[in-house]
């Protein structure tokens, strides 16, 4: 069955590289919004198995130049009584999360790690455009396909956090990212070149962005008629905390099991 990819995001090319990788056939229908890729872009793994597997994925060889120029191991440091701190205390989280009025879960604030290993997606998504672009379709058959929905899709509106990003270069030491877990802060994040705020500067130029911190939820329906499958699946479509490292674990196991029950 003919696999189709909705939406001009990140996570439509980071599905059609995992689809392309077990060997199935998809197109890509592109809706009218553009694609912006985030100047950063981290796609979080484990270790060096993880990695290959993702080399493989994204037809990468694992050269020492492009394991160099694809990943870097990030440093990740928080701020609170007037300092940068290499570990996040039970407070500090607190503080932060309480100014976006936000509430606890496993996946806040990076986990509360001090550093991790990351592939650049921002490196990685302009070429994979350039790789499937003869994928592009305008039209999608009304039978006997699966869906993979990555644009907002209202069924699944949650609660939206609207947060405004500006250009600053900013001394950040050895770290390449810091959450501002000052409580009385407008400010949610720094990298090396932008700030992440939490309400609209009006000191300062900035672009807004919506954010989702619902828990990971992907929602599939099955239209029996039809023979239709539709994944509502990515950050924007299910409005959730769906990370790319989330989606590409999902389509892996769940393809395979498809694969594996034609056998």
């Amino acid at each position: 069955m003919k696999n189709y990819l909705i939406g001009n995001s990140v996570t439509s090319y980071i599905i059609a590289a995992t689809l392309d990788y077990l060997h199935y056939d998809f197109n890509i229908m592109l809706n009218d919004r553009p694609l912006k890729i985030p100047p950063i872009l981290l796609l979080k793994y484990k270790d060096d198995k993880e990695l290959q597997t993702l080399f493989k994925i994204f037809k990468l060889e694992p050269s020492i130049a492009n394991i160099e120029k694809y990943t870097k191991r990030i440093k990740v440091g928080y701020l609170y009584d007037g300092k940068i701190h290499s570990k996040l205390t039970d407070s500090a989280k607190t503080a932060y999360l309480n100014k976006q009025k936000r509430t606890n879960s496993p996946t806040n604030i990076s986990d509360s790690m001090s550093s991790y290993n990351a592939i650049l997606l921002n490196n990685i998504i302009p070429f994979l455009q350039d790789r499937y672009s003869h994928t592009l379709v305008n039209k999608i058959p009304s039978k006997n396909v699966t869906i993979y929905n990555a644009i907002y899709n209202e069924k699944y509106s949650k609660n939206v956090y609207l947060e405004y990003i500006t250009k600053e270069t900013i001394d950040l030491l050895d770290y390449d990212y810091v959450y501002d877990c000052d409580e009385h802060s407008k400010i949610k994040r720094y990298s090396r070149q932008f700030t992440e705020y939490i309400e609209k500067p009006t000191h300062i130029k900035s672009f807004e962005i919506k954010n989702y911190y619902d828990e990971p939820t992907i929602y599939t329906t099955y239209n029996v008629l039809n023979n239709v499958t539709t994944i509502d699946i990515g950050r924007l479509a299910t409005q959730s905390q769906l990370k790319q490292e989330d989606i590409i674990k999902y389509v892996l196991k769940h393809r395979r099991k498809q694969k594996w029950s034609l056998i």
